[in-house]
C-alpha cells in the first residue's frame, strides 16, 4: 500500500512539473541566450523558450513578458489572436508553427523553410538531450502558423484639421502589400482605408490619403493580409 502511494506522488509530480516551473524564466537554455525570456528551459530545451526567442530576434515583437507569458504551446494561437498577431493555416519562413494539441501541452516551432509539402523548423523540446535541432514536418502537422504583426512608429507629416483629403505616411515595420487601414475618430466611430486610398506600400512604410475633418485624438491601425493588426498609433489633429 506504502509503495502505492509512493508511486502516485510520483505520477503527480511528473504531471504538476510543467506548471511548477513555469515561473522559473531563464536567459539561457541548451548553450543559447535570449535576455528577458519569459520561458523556462527544461532540460537541455523548451519549444516555448525557443520560439520567443526567433520571435522576438526577427520580429522585433515579444510573444508575453516575464510574468505574462502566452503559457503552453497549445494557447500559442489564440494568445496570437488576442494580441494582434495574424494566424493562418498555411506558413511561410519566418513564422511560428503551432501544434496545439501533440502531448497535451502543444508544440511550438520556428520556421526557416517551406516547400509544397513540408515546413523545416528549428525547435527544442522539453526534458531531451538534443538542444536545439533542424527538423521537417507535414504542414499539415501544425494546425496554424503565427506571423509578425506589423507596427506603426511615425506619422508624417502631422496630421492636421482639414475638411480635403491630403497625404499622409506612415513609417513602421512589417508591412505587406495591399494592406488596409483602420481609423478611429475622436468620436469613436472609425473607417476602413484601402484600394486607391494607399497609393503605395513597402515594408517600412505605407502612403495613405485621409480626410481629417474633426479636432482630437485619432488612432490608426495597419492590417496585413495575413490579418494580423498593428497596434493603434496616437495622433492629436488641431
Amino acid at each position: 500500500m506504502r509503495s502505492l502511494i509512493v508511486w502516485i506522488l510520483l505520477v503527480m509530480m511528473c504531471l504538476m512539473a510543467p506548471a511548477m516551473v513555469s515561473a522559473q524564466a531563464t536567459n539561457s537554455c541548451a548553450g543559447y541566450y535570449s535576455n528577458n525570456n519569459p520561458y523556462p528551459c527544461c532540460t537541455n530545451g523548451n519549444c516555448t523558450w525557443w520560439s520567443w526567442k526567433m520571435a522576438n530576434e526577427n520580429w522585433g515583437q515579444q510573444l508575453g513578458v516575464r510574468g505574462n507569458n502566452w503559457g503552453d504551446a497549445r494557447s500559442w494561437l489564440s494568445r496570437a489572436r488576442s494580441n494582434h498577431f495574424g494566424v493562418k493555416t498555411t506558413p511561410t519562413p519566418g513564422t511560428v508553427a503551432v501544434n496545439s494539441y501533440v502531448n497535451g501541452y502543444g508544440h511550438v516551432a520556428w520556421v526557416y523553410a517551406v516547400d509544397s509539402n513540408n515546413v523545416y523548423v528549428t525547435e527544442m523540446n522539453c526534458n531531451t538531450t538534443t538542444g536545439m535541432r533542424y527538423w521537417q514536418y507535414p504542414i499539415t502537422w501544425f494546425d496554424g502558423y503565427i506571423y509578425r504583426k506589423p507596427k506603426v512608429s511615425s506619422i508624417y507629416p502631422q496630421p492636421t484639421w482639414s475638411t480635403q483629403d491630403r497625404v499622409y505616411t506612415l513609417y513602421g515595420s512589417g508591412f505587406q502589400s495591399r494592406p488596409s487601414i483602420r481609423v478611429t475618430f475622436p468620436s469613436g466611430g472609425s473607417g476602413t482605408l484601402s484600394g486607391s486610398q494607399i497609393p503605395y506600400t513597402d515594408s517600412g512604410q505605407i502612403t495613405m490619403i485621409a480626410t481629417l475633418a474633426s479636432v482630437g485624438w485619432y488612432s490608426f491601425q495597419v492590417r496585413n493580409r495575413d490579418g494580423g493588426w498593428s497596434d493603434p498609433w496616437w495622433v492629436y489633429v488641431m
